[in-house]
């Protein structure tokens, strides 16, 4: 999710003008990590919690899993570090720079998704 957000950053604030549209973050994690979580990405765009998952669910997000890029497909652009990189950098920039944050990340297995309403 933190490499997703990072590139998702990355969007022009003058495009998305343009086009009358804007970027919010919805994660199920706690509100507690939201500071934090945008220091880290550098993201400019608002962040939210749904430690329910209720809007997860409403949006039939109800995906789960740990599983990796299968071995026929072709890895994600925005994911740039492998499996193990992942996993060790995500530790040092979570737990154990914010040890009080520990268990406040949500269901790690929750997929996301993109959506675009219009008004």
């Amino acid at each position: 999710v933190k490499q997703y957000v990072v590139k998702l950053s990355t969007v022009r604030q003058e495009a998305l003008s343009q086009a009358n549209r804007q970027v919010i973050i919805i994660g199920c994690g706690s509100h507690e990590a939201i500071a934090h979580y945008k220091v880290m990405t550098s993201c400019p765009w608002p962040i939210y919690t749904d430690p329910k998952r209720e809007l997860y669910h409403a949006l039939d997000m109800t995906i789960e899993t740990l599983d990796r890029t299968p071995p026929n497909e072709q890895r994600r652009s925005y994911l740039r570090k492998g499996f193990m990189e992942n996993v060790l950098g995500s530790i040092w920039s979570g737990p154990l720079k914010k040890p009080l944050l520990i268990g406040k990340q949500g269901n790690i297995s929750q997929l996301g998704g993109e959506f675009i309403f219009d008004s």
